[in-house]
């Protein structure tokens, strides 16, 4: 390959893909590396940074993480890119770039347990791209922005790869990062082509209109998409009956104000040495063990575990307590799961496909309950809706039906504990992402699936390289994001998004540094490459 055939597309324009844009960048100023580079980036939608998480509809829509856990544990200390401010940092000296998008907002709003829209993530990200592309000239580096959709790639013997987009020409990459972020799950088949049925928890302008004039708004599902849906509600003065519904009925927990925490036990060093002890077959009850005595650690006092596992289906209790727990700024669970998040992924990683099994079955409820809380301000809002009767709460829901211009479903109110039919005018879909790449709808996903070079993984995702992040046996084709989730288990976090992006980037320059140091040697005669390194030994 010559040098300037060095040309990597980056299918997505969300975090992810932003994320690894900016990386090579940042490589190349750290490095002062001037090999040539060519970077498309592909993104379907017209707007960049935005994907689905941190969209520009509403300001009502916040973050579920406190600014500064936004920016690391540490704030710039943990952040990623050199070269541009964490999300934190930059809103502080940026107040003119942001304020046209929140002018509700104020500079003394911005503090580290701040819990602030999302779309200024969005802002965010378009502006460092900004910064990046201005100066990509100077280290030799072209980079293109192309809005279309990506419909196929194909590899060849030689590791090239082959891109068929929509409406654009075929292009040709060196390397390859698939970036497409999550893809909601439509799993009321049924209701699909049907008149106020909603497939996104963020609706659209023109669709929350229909939805506002609704005197009942059903939601399904109870996690934090389905929290998203009812503040964007809220916050646009609908009046009539939310009624929210699961299996389970269970919200997130709630959580207040950020810690900077620095885990005892759940470390890389620490896990390994279980690992290196049990022979390499790691079990999770030892993992689990060592969860329970960090939060004891942390809370410095007992949990009654027991208590808190065999809490299945919602009550008002249970979310009384929580709202009591983030009022107790002593209390530190949120703050250790989040800033232990480098543990779970090597866990995850250690444990056998039985290990995994048990986990995904008796506790991957409990962590999705712990580990992606709500702010306490949601919590207060909620607990105000259910006691003015305008929100119920419902479990043991029922998949709901459309029945005389009216969606049914059946299920057991969280409050009252008494099971009822329910009747809504619209109906939403909030049950997040689909991690399963066999049912989703995408013709990329769908045509790489069928030729073999995606293999699914049945805890989610598709089958990747652990510690490179590459498709298996494509060496040039890198993954991050949701589609690794199987393999890397937590992937949702903004901070693990960059952190995968900074690892291919790096990659990449490492490969095309290596090509072309080989490709130096094989033009070179053999007299002047010994002298050459006859004299670097001098």
């Amino acid at each position: 390959m010559n040098l300037h055939q060095h040309h990597v597309g980056i299918i997505g324009g969300g975090a992810s893909g932003i994320f690894t844009l900016c990386s090579l960048l940042d490589l190349k100023i750290e490095e002062d590396n001037l090999l040539p580079l060519q970077i498309t980036l592909i993104e379907k939608n017209n707007m960049l940074g935005e994907g689905m998480a941190y969209r520009g509809d509403y300001t009502s829509n916040l973050l579920n993480t406190a600014a500064g856990l936004f920016s690391g544990m540490n704030d710039d200390r943990d952040f990623p890119l050199k070269n541009q401010p964490s999300f934190l940092k930059w809103l502080r000296e940026n107040h003119a770039i942001w304020r046209q998008h929140c002018p509700t907002l104020s500079p003394s709003d911005i503090t580290k347990n701040a819990y602030l829209p999302r779309c200024l993530v969005g802002v965010y990200l378009r502006s460092i791209t900004d910064f990046y592309s201005k100066i990509a000239h100077q280290y030799n580096t072209t980079i293109h922005f192309i809005q279309d959709e990506v419909e196929d790639i194909e590899a060849d013997l030689d590791w090239h790869f082959y891109a068929r987009l929509t409406k654009t020409p075929p292009l040709h990459f060196s390397h390859v990062v698939l970036a497409v972020g999550g893809f909601l799950k439509k799993n009321f088949t049924s209701l699909q082509h049907t008149d106020l049925y909603f497939q996104n928890a963020w609706p659209t302008q023109t669709h929350l209109a229909k939805i506002l004039r609704c005197k009942t708004v059903g939601i399904m599902g109870t996690k934090l998409s389905a929290l998203d849906t009812v503040g964007i509600l809220t916050s646009h003065h609908y009046t009539g009956k939310i009624i929210m519904a699961s299996r389970s009925g269970f919200l997130p927990s709630v959580k207040n104000m950020h810690h900077a925490y620095q885990p005892f036990l759940l470390t890389a060093d620490t896990l390994m040495h279980l690992v290196k002890t049990s022979s390499g077959k790691l079990k999770l009850n030892d993992v689990i063990n060592l969860v329970k005595a960090e939060m004891e650690y942390a809370s410095h006092t007992a949990i009654d575990w027991d208590k808190l596992f065999s809490k299945k289906i919602f009550s008002l209790k249970w979310f009384q307590w929580q709202i009591k727990m983030a009022e107790d700024n002593s209390t530190l669970w949120n703050s250790v799961l989040a800033s232990a998040s480098e543990f779970f992924i090597l866990a995850w990683h250690w444990l056998d496909r039985d290990e995994k099994i048990i986990f995904k079955n008796q506790y991957a409820f409990m962590w999705e309950t712990y580990r992606f809380s709500m702010p306490l301000s949601t919590a207060y809002e909620l607990m105000q809706l259910v006691k003015s009767e305008r929100l119920s709460i419902v479990s043991f829901v029922v998949e709901p039906q459309i029945k005389q211009n009216r969606f049914q479903f059946s299920g057991v109110d969280c409050v009252n504990n008494k099971s009822a039919l329910y009747e809504v005018d619209c109906l939403i879909n909030a049950t997040g992402i689909n991690y399963d790449v066999n049912q989703i709808e995408s013709t990329l996903i769908k045509n790489l699936l069928a030729r073999g070079q995606l293999t699914a993984n049945s805890f989610g995702g598709i089958m990747v390289d652990f510690n490179q992040l590459t498709v298996l046996n494509e060496r040039r084709f890198f993954v991050t994001g949701d589609l690794t989730k199987g393999d890397r288990f937590f992937t949702n976090s903004y901070l693990v998004c960059s952190g995968q992006a900074a690892q291919v980037a790096r990659s990449i320059i490492e490969d095309c540094v290596a090509e072309l140091s080989e490709s130096w040697k094989r033009d070179v005669p053999v007299n002047q490459i010994q002298n050459r390194e006859c004299n670097e030994r001098m």
